[in-house]
């Protein structure tokens, strides 16, 4: 499994890069960038992964707003 989430982490923090990069101000406190994260759609996540891999993006959203 630490393999799968090890690539699922990096398909995660890739897309937030890639959000991040859209948007026209970004985020300047914890707070702000808590929200952003909240309002990123584990959908568009989940399709950037592979469809065989068990699923840990939502999990990963969630102690990403730890």
């Amino acid at each position: 499994m630490h393999p799968i989430v090890l690539k699922q982490f990096n398909i995660f923090t890739n897309y937030i890069n890639d959000e991040l990069s859209k948007v026209e101000s970004l985020p300047r406190t914890s707070e702000e960038m808590t929200t952003f994260i909240k309002n990123v759609r584990d959908d568009h996540i989940i399709a950037s992964s592979p469809k065989h891999d068990v699923n840990f993006i939502s999990q990963l959203k969630m102690y990403a707003l730890e």
